[in-house]
């Protein structure tokens, strides 16, 4: 059990952070962002705002720690947030692919704004909502690359960077995922924004399957954001990110065109990039331009990564101060 110790100062430092961030998002055109992201002893959580919900990821070690109605009606009384308006989770460390396990059949779906764009949203069912928060300007860097473009997306979840792909302009769209649960709710993402079309497609593969037999370059843009690791029974054998993106990246290469990109990504904080596994390609980290200001240093890291010979991209960072 979580105890009340040190309550008045956590509810103290989260108003000051929420007041902080909103005028922040404000001045970024953001109504979904990380409030609080911080383990503190007694006070684990992190907390989202999705448009006037505040979604509380509650870090365990074990269903025993069980935190006091009491911190969850100062918290509303403190931010003037209903306390029917929280949504609470708890998170113990992951294996596989556990955060894309419901947790609860409420179906609760809302939608949400994000760069002039909608998103369904689940705020109740899932560990993860369905909109990776730390990647809206990653999202923003898809859409300006992709005008006129054949984009594919791996490891896809819901689709949030094929929506933002074909509002861009893409010409063409592949979404790929092993879940159709997923793929369904990337088909409606799209249609929320009237984006639908027979260019655009859906397929329910195995990524790293699918890469092996595709082998003809066809894409202008790859988007490549695994998870860390993945044991799903859907899938020969299993992903470790660590060990297998050599070939991840190796074989994304081969799918582009001469003048393509790769924007790959991943959220595993010990990650290390052996580019001495990986072919002559041009390769630029861009973390500093796809991470926001509302989560901590390690939420991501990105790279362009391009066959040998392309033009280098040069991006403008989006995010103001």
């Amino acid at each position: 059990m979580l105890s009340m110790t040190g309550a008045y100062e956590f509810i103290d430092r989260l108003v000051r952070q929420l007041k902080e961030r909103r005028q922040w998002a404000s001045r970024n055109r953001v109504s979904c962002f990380r409030v609080y992201d911080r383990e503190d002893v007694g006070f684990p959580f992190l907390i989202d705002l999705y448009e006037d919900r505040l979604v509380w990821s509650v870090l365990t070690e074990n269903d025993a720690d069980e935190v006091p109605e009491d911190l969850f009606a100062l918290a509303s009384e403190a931010t003037g947030i209903s306390r029917a308006k929280f949504h609470i989770k708890t998170r113990q460390k992951q294996h596989g692919k556990e955060q894309y396990t419901k947790v609860a059949e409420d179906q609760e779906m809302l939608v949400v704004r994000e760069g002039g764009l909608k998103f369904l949203v689940n705020l109740t069912d899932y560990l993860d909502t369905g909109l990776f928060l730390d990647h809206r300007w990653t999202r923003s860097y898809v859409r300006d690359l992709s005008a006129g473009m054949k984009v594919l997306n791996l490891f896809a979840y819901t689709g949030s960077f094929t929506v933002y792909a074909v509002h861009g302009g893409a010409f063409e769209t592949t979404t790929l995922d092993l879940s159709q649960n997923y793929l369904d709710w990337a088909k409606k993402n799209l249609e929320l924004n009237d984006l639908a079309g027979s260019r655009h497609r859906f397929v329910r593969r195995d990524v790293m399957e699918y890469l092996r037999t595709e082998t003809k370059p066809r894409f202008d843009v790859i988007v490549l954001d695994p998870p860390t690791f993945s044991n799903s029974k859907k899938m020969d054998g299993t992903l470790d990110i660590q060990r297998d993106h050599p070939e991840l990246i190796t074989r994304c290469l081969k799918l582009l065109n001469p003048e393509g990109v790769l924007v790959f990504s991943n959220n595993f904080q010990k990650f290390r990039l052996d580019t001495a596994a990986l072919p002559p390609c041009g390769i630029k980290e861009v973390t500093s331009f796809t991470l926001p200001k509302d989560f901590k240093k390690t939420a991501h890291r990105s790279w362009l990564i391009s066959p040998l010979g392309a033009p280098e991209l040069t991006l403008k960072k989006l995010e103001l101060s």
